[in-house]
């Protein structure tokens, strides 16, 4: 009875509610990737513990996150909801790791079909479990082809910008590799950060901010999927509106973003005060990522 009245009460298809899909349609849905389809993921919890939790501690930010069939988080609180331990779990019930546009064009317009919810996650890193919906249809975007590609960009307004090409599942940490010393780019504070994904579309803060202006301030142009699986382009003249909107508009529910031209700047001086809390140089700390100070601060 339980379950029946569950299902009546949400807004999405759920596991175990009548319309759920069975399994030779999900075997359909494999059928049209190029990526891989995981799951059911009948025990969420023992499926994340096994698949992200068994490592050791310096591994679990880095390497979980571009494994683990998509499951794993950076704080992993997160895999449950509200980040809370005690709170149920939060994970979804299938995972596609999308290669290509089309892999997420399928898996829109199969959730669309079957009315199932749909989170979104390129990275992992998010404090607020944004990425992850329990009982949805997990796209996964780590390992969307990158780009990283410099180049000096068009828009449709006619206004040319040296920008660095950025895939949606592109961290920080692919980034950086090709920008190094040639240019200062506008920056979070972690190399697990997903450029193009949550951080942008919430606003982009970043210890340059001051000077540059916040990472939307940065974004020239957006190729975004649509919920009804129509790819587009978007820019400050052409669809303003979803321009507008995946530039902090509220909180990146607009389309997947699969490519985001960024603006790059001339290499950046910056004066850097060392202060020291119980021996211990405080500032010297949060200016250092993975080990690469000099590129961080540059």
């Amino acid at each position: 009875f339980v379950v029946p009245l569950l299902c009546a009460a949400t807004a999405y298809n759920r596991p175990n509610c009548d319309a759920w899909p069975a399994n030779d349609e999900w075997e359909t849905l494999r059928s049209l990737l190029t990526g891989e389809l995981y799951g059911p993921f009948n025990n969420p919890s023992r499926d994340y513990s096994s698949r992200c939790m068994e490592r050791p501690d310096d591994e679990r930010t880095v390497i979980a996150l571009k494994s683990g069939d998509g499951l794993c988080m950076h704080s992993h609180a997160c895999a449950n909801k509200y980040c809370q331990l005690s709170a149920p779990s939060n994970l979804p019930a299938y995972s596609v790791e999308a290669k290509s546009i089309a892999d997420i064009q399928a898996s829109l317009q199969f959730a669309n079909a079957h009315n199932i919810a749909v989170s979104v996650k390129s990275s992992g890193h998010s404090w607020q479990s944004q990425s992850m919906h329990a009982g949805s249809l997990l796209i996964w975007i780590r390992h969307f082809p990158k780009y990283s590609e410099i180049t000096n960009y068009t828009d449709s307004c006619d206004d040319t910008y040296t920008t660095v090409t950025v895939a949606g599942g592109e961290n920080f940490d692919d980034i950086w590799q090709t920008v190094r010393s040639d240019y200062h780019m506008v920056t979070g504070f972690c190399q697990t950060v997903s450029m193009a994904g949550g951080w942008i579309q919430g606003g982009g803060m970043s210890w340059s901010a001051r000077l540059y202006g916040f990472g939307v301030d940065q974004a020239v142009s957006f190729e975004a999927v649509l919920a009804n699986g129509t790819l587009v382009e978007a820019d400050a003249c052409t669809n303003t509106d979803l321009f507008w909107a995946l530039r902090g508009g509220g909180g990146g529910n607009f389309g997947i973003v699969t490519r985001l031209q960024y603006k790059l700047h001339p290499p950046t001086a910056v004066t850097e005060l060392e202060f020291e809390y119980d021996g211990r140089p405080i500032v010297d700390d949060l200016l250092r990522v993975g080990g690469r100070r000099e590129e961080f601060i540059r």
